[in-house]
């Protein structure tokens, strides 16, 4: 598993921008896993991180989100892009696989459910399938007039 995985969606794409725009500063390898460095925040603050690769929430970081709480923030997963070569192109490679895989469920589940309702709809009698077209017109009416009013 990465080591963004740790981290919130929002901390690593904001992480991947700080390593593509520089603000890692400074990275050194002070272990087998580890790295110390300087990232700097987006008020202009140098952070002071230290990330443990095979163990994210052993990670540190001097910001106020993540001072003294066991969480990855995008200070600590830019330090990893800068830190691990290819780690960034890695990430990558996950969201495409991941929108891949994403739009094939999707496709699946929207087959699957049409081919369900078409079960459904052959199996009923006239009557009942014009009474369930009424009911699932009026019932959209009534969202799309509540909808307008709530907007």
């Amino acid at each position: 598993m990465a080591f963004y995985s740790s981290a919130s969606n929002n901390s690593t794409w904001r992480g991947a921008d700080y390593y593509e725009k520089g603000k890692v500063k400074s990275s050194y390898k002070v272990g087998i896993s580890c790295f110390e460095g300087e990232v700097e925040g987006s008020d202009d603050q140098i952070y002071s991180v230290y990330i443990d690769i095979d163990h994210p929430r052993k990670s540190t970081c001097s910001c106020p989100f993540a001072e003294g709480r066991r969480v990855v923030c995008k200070h600590m997963v830019a330090l990893y892009f800068a830190s691990i070569s290819g780690s960034l192109e890695a990430f990558r490679e996950d969201i495409t696989a991941l929108e891949a895989r994403y739009e094939l469920e999707e496709k699946c589940w929207r087959e699957e459910m049409l081919a369900s309702i078409k079960r459904q709809v052959k199996s009923m009698s006239a009557k009942e399938a014009k009474d369930k077209l009424i009911d699932i017109l009026y019932q959209d009416a009534l969202d799309d007039r509540y909808q307008d009013d709530y907007w």
